[in-house]
């Protein structure tokens, strides 16, 4: 296609934005990921970065930071990159309205993608359990946070940290059993191949983006759902 078709969905996409309209945003600019030349960053950077924009403004935080990280490495300078520093956390999250917050957003990702693992079958069954699961969680963050273990950890600290931590789930298989026609709440997680070597979370990333590795290719990813 000719590369007037990457600027008039762009500029389509731009249009709903402005008027409020961020689905209909969110189509144009994946319109225009589609058909701008891979070659062209410049050009291929503000797509992605508008694209996380619509994505943050209906609540699909993560997939926003996906889309940030996308832009983030393609193009390094610039307000962009000024952007991403601003509202992605170090985690590679979206950052909150505060840095306990942020912590917390990540010890529960963590955990949630843990427990599914456990799982087997990589979902919650129904909402009830996910409920059961977010309450034991909540909990035992309250109890982490009054002992204040946290206030002098570095950011690759905290994530060794909430890695290893193990919590005590149930699993509410007879609720499963009785009601087998509820339709599961799904939540996947990407894996990634491991390096040769040890990785820390702060060594920049070995995708060539110059990000930490917990911010790129290595930062906490969940599938499914968003908070």
């Amino acid at each position: 296609m000719d590369i007037t078709y990457w600027q008039l969905y762009y500029q389509l996409g731009k249009r709903h934005v402005r008027r409020h309209h961020y689905k209909e945003a969110i189509y144009f600019f994946r319109r225009a990921i589609d058909v701008c030349p891979v070659k062209d960053i410049n050009k291929l950077g503000p797509c992605f970065f508008s694209l996380g924009l619509a994505l943050d403004r209906i609540g699909r935080h993560q997939l926003a930071v996906q889309s940030w990280v996308q832009a983030r490495r393609l193009v390094k300078t610039g307000y962009i990159a000024r952007l991403y520093d601003r509202w992605v956390n170090g985690y590679g999250r979206r950052k909150q309205k505060n840095p306990d917050l942020d912590d917390y957003d990540a010890f529960r990702a963590i955990q949630i993608e843990k427990y599914l693992r456990k799982r087997g079958n990589g979902r919650f069954c129904s909402a009830a359990e996910r409920d059961v699961v977010y309450a034991i969680i909540d909990d035992t963050w309250r109890l982490l946070s009054k002992k204040r273990i946290f206030s002098h950890l570095s950011v690759e600290e905290k994530l060794e940290l909430f890695k290893r931590a193990r919590l005590d789930f149930p699993f509410l298989y007879l609720e499963d059993a009785l009601t087998p026609e509820r339709e599961p709440v799904l939540a996947r997680f990407s894996r990634r191949a491991s390096p040769s070597y040890r990785l820390h979370y702060d060594d920049p990333c070995p995708c060539g983006s110059g990000l930490p590795a917990r911010m790129c290719c290595y930062r906490i990813v969940s599938k499914g759902y968003d908070f």
